[in-house]
């Protein structure tokens, strides 16, 4: 690594010289290059090659940096890709990724029964809690959880901006668009909604969802 560092630097190019009399010289091969204005030297038949020699010199330090960097991306991945290999032989890695495949193994397990238990039951006990709900309350608590129900108000579900703001504009609710379709303004104007089919908005029905948790602990 240290030897091709430093046939790395040995390859940067060399800044040019300005003389006490303005001219820019190449340190390496005394050659004049330009003016102290930036003005590249005139060249003759010697300056050209002298140029021309320049520029395939620095081409080629180009060459051999951009080996040099690929060389050592590709020691720093293999670097990077052996102490990941290592760090998963580790006891504590094994230890780690065997506890995340049976946290993964439960957690599967747990959601099967948890969609059987939801679609088995969960009817009936929703059915019994309502049964037993008075007056306004929309919960029951039983000794071992909480049921409540959450009624959701009729919407109306944009599912496509562009037909939907035409179709508002065409039949007389602009002010239902601004931007873009104001979700706000389409409870407003529900009546023309539900008198045709928009283009691009969904009715969706009112809905009611039923929660379980645990019951509160009093503090």
């Amino acid at each position: 690594m240290a030897e091709a560092l430093s046939d790395l630097q040995s390859a940067l190019p060399v800044d040019p010289v300005l003389t006490d009399d303005g001219l820019w010289i190449d340190p390496e091969t005394g050659e004049v290059v330009g003016e102290a204005d930036g003005t590249p030297a005139e060249l003759d038949e010697q300056g050209v090659e002298a140029a021309l020699r320049r520029i395939l010199r620095v081409r080629t330090r180009l060459r051999t940096a951009a080996v040099a960097r690929e060389g050592a991306a590709a020691q720093c991945d293999d670097i990077l890709q052996r102490a990941m290999d290592e760090a998963r032989q580790s006891p504590e890695y094994l230890e780690a990724a065997a506890l995340a495949a049976q946290a993964q193994r439960v957690a599967e397990k747990a959601a099967k029964a948890n969609d059987w238990l939801t679609a088995a039951y969960l009817p009936m006990v929703a059915a019994d809690a309502r049964q037993r709900l008075k007056g306004k309350a929309r919960s029951f608590d039983y000794l071992t959880g909480r049921v409540s129900f959450r009624t959701q108000p009729e919407r109306w579900l944009v599912t496509d901006e562009p037909a939907a703001c035409e179709w508002l504009e065409k039949n007389g609710q602009a002010q239902a668009v601004k931007k873009a379709v104001a979700k706000s303004e389409l409870a407003k104007i529900k009546d023309a909604l539900a008198f045709d089919d928009p283009d691009g908005i969904e009715y969706v029905p009112p809905s009611e969802t039923v929660e379980i948790k645990f019951p509160e602990v009093s503090q």
